[in-house]
């Protein structure tokens, strides 16, 4: 790779093409599954292990998610009238998928369980579940795997620290 010194007073131009964000792209999909029609969304990337977990995880809830040649077609969003008994939301080893998923099954669905992989078990939820406790939720625990005894009310407002994490 070359690198080059631009001198100031000298016009650049150009065309780049950006990294997606794996962070956007983990909430349209979340988002087009809480719709209430399916929808298709493009990408010019592989899909990375944290976004085939959240898929995982919406696909555990009931939606029907179809991906392939840079294409993710949510076929059918979450019925929330209607979801799995039960579930259990693997979320491999991904941080952002358990902290994007944790407050949607809080407030959709009681005796749904958070998994993970790796490192992810040992690190901390507290704060995270200590906001959604206190809009009714009750959890297993603080750390994975979680399971929701009690959920959240929905109609509330929620405050959170966002110091912690971008996720929040």
């Amino acid at each position: 790779m070359e690198t080059r010194i631009i001198k100031g007073g000298l016009t650049v131009s150009g065309t780049i093409t950006a990294i997606s964000s794996k962070s956007h792209l983990h909430r349209l999909i979340i988002c087009a599954c809480l719709a209430n029609n399916g929808c298709k969304i493009e990408y010019e990337a592989e899909l990375s292990k944290d976004i085939v977990a959240t898929i995982s995880c919406l696909e555990a809830l009931g939606a029907i998610i179809k991906s392939g040649d840079g294409i993710i077609e949510v076929v059918k969003p979450i019925d929330k009238n209607n979801i799995p008994e039960n579930p259990v939301l693997d979320c491999n080893e991904s941080g952002s998928t358990a902290r994007f998923m944790l407050p949607i099954v809080s407030v959709l669905c009681k005796g749904a369980t958070l998994t993970g992989k790796g490192k992810l078990p040992e690190r901390p939820f507290e704060q995270l579940c200590e906001a959604l406790e206190r809009m009714g939720a009750k959890f297993s625990s603080h750390k994975l795997p979680i399971t929701i005894e009690e959920i959240a009310n929905p109609q509330s407002f929620y405050e959170i620290s966002g110091n912690v994490s971008s996720q929040y």
